[in-house]
């Protein structure tokens, strides 16, 4: 469900993500407040970076990642865009899904057949939606931050959450 695979990567990516944040915030000796916010940044960018990361998985090359695309889908990791279009997947597709994921390998037609479920279900497009709001809702935690190059460093680096192709 989505909420098990929120759960997974905000117990694994947001966590890593969000430590080393706040150990940022702890050596600059800023307030309780602003160390919380520093921290939830971390958390909320790390889960964007993981949905980014899934939807690479789908949509890139091996050449541009720098691993195998399709890597989530042959080891069994239902991410979200798979999770989404699963969804609104007829009974048939849901068998044929099923058929594959029980396969021991994967062959290439097999995932290029899941990669056009994630494109006629809206899949990739309703992770990056949610991609885009969890970099929103991090940069939100900056607010009470004064501008300064740390503070702007943080939001380019949200920024370029999006546009990530590795």
């Amino acid at each position: 469900t989505e909420k098990d695979y929120f759960e997974i990567i905000g117990n694994k990516t947001a966590i890593l993500f969000s430590a080393a944040c706040e150990i940022g915030a702890i050596l600059g000796n800023v307030t309780p407040r602003q160390r919380s916010a520093v921290k939830n940044f971390g958390y909320k960018l790390g889960i964007a970076f993981q949905l980014r990361d899934d939807i690479l998985d789908y949509t890139s090359y091996d050449d541009v990642l720098g691993k195998r695309v399709g890597t989530d889908l042959k080891e069994g990791k239902l991410t979200l865009p798979f999770i989404h279009a699963l969804k609104s997947t007829s009974e048939k597709e849901k068998l044929s899904v099923a058929k594959i994921l029980n396969r021991h390998t994967i062959s290439k037609k097999d995932f290029e057949w899941v990669s056009k479920l994630m494109e006629k279900y809206n899949g990739i497009g309703y992770a990056a939606a949610a991609t885009e709001k969890y970099l929103n809702d991090a940069k939100k935690h900056l607010d009470n931050f004064p501008a300064s190059r740390y503070k702007n460093a943080l939001l380019s680096l949200a920024d370029s959450m999006l546009k990530r192709e590795k």
